[in-house]
């Protein structure tokens, strides 16, 4: 079934059962972890984020002190291998900034910056086979059982957790529209991705309505994510003295070019508060059942 939330079945028994899945596709990923770390540590990241992203929807079932506790884990789980994956991170984000500027920065100035960010990320010293070793002992620790259910409301435990999703991705959206600093649209995208996430995992319960938003979020996740490039390369560059004419201006350029195109994807997303949100949700929902 995969990474999606079954209709008709118990919320405890679908929440435990992604978990419990995610779980045991990153330990058949340690056993081939020295064949291509690199990839191995995006794949664990992301499976980490999915394995929050479904306990958030369970914290009303399974109480805050094991939320709390298990939430912490896979946090410093994947933080454990964020300086590993940080090497190639600027390298990365060059690569895609370079694409979308096409003819406004030249194949001469390409080679440059690239050939500057991969002596960075070769001067760096971070042991990635200890990271990737480490996380897998981690891993491979006895796992508390899940609680049995606090509450069990249905498709009202889903509504919880997605209105909470949706409140941390409107609040940081207004938070990073009303400063100037660039780390406020990172986090925005955090909690857009935290949202994205759950609405994946409810795709099925709520198929009509949130069909569309699936891939919405996702394309908003992506616009905030070229933003979050463009600041990596930007911070790259500061203080080189010799760096090409007009790649700052061009990439500050980009990058608002983003960030209008993120308040548009932002107010079609998050534009309404959460009560009205959910009265839209469960008015959708309600027409599907009865249709």
């Amino acid at each position: 079934m995969g990474y999606v939330i079954r209709p008709g079945e118990g919320e405890a028994i679908e929440l435990e059962r992604i978990i419990s899945g995610q779980v045991e596709r990153l330990r058949a990923a340690c056993m081939h972890a020295d064949e291509d770390q690199a990839a191995f540590i995006h794949q664990a990241r992301v499976r980490c984020k999915k394995i929050r992203a479904a306990l958030r929807l369970a914290l009303p079932i399974v109480g805050k002190r094991f939320y709390r506790r298990e939430n912490e884990r896979w946090r410093d789980l994947a933080r454990g291998l964020s300086p590993s994956r940080d090497l190639n991170a600027r390298l990365e984000g060059f690569e895609q900034v370079a694409r979308d500027l096409g003819q406004a920065i030249s194949p001469s100035a390409i080679a440059r910056v690239r050939a500057r960010f991969r002596r960075e990320a070769g001067r760096r010293t971070v042991d990635i086979e200890s990271a990737v070793k480490e996380f897998c002992l981690e891993l491979n620790k006895p796992r508390p059982d899940f609680p049995e259910p606090k509450r069990s409301r249905q498709e009202g435990v889903y509504l919880e957790g997605l209105s909470r999703s949706y409140s941390a991705a409107r609040r940081a959206m207004k938070i990073a529209y009303s400063q100037t600093e660039r780390e406020p649209f990172h986090e925005w995208r955090k909690q857009v991705k935290h949202h994205a996430l759950q609405v994946r995992l409810l795709r099925r319960v709520f198929p009509e309505a949130l069909a569309n938003r699936t891939a919405r979020v996702r394309d908003l996740a992506d616009c905030l994510g070229r933003v979050q490039d463009t600041d990596l390369v930007i911070a790259g560059l500061s203080g080189w003295r010799n760096a090409p004419a007009g790649l700052a201006a061009a990439l500050e350029d980009r990058r608002a070019e983003m960030i209008d195109q993120a308040r548009l994807l932002g107010k079609e997303l998050f534009g309404v508060g959460k009560g009205d949100w959910m009265s839209r949700l469960l008015t959708q929902a309600v027409t599907e059942r009865s249709a």
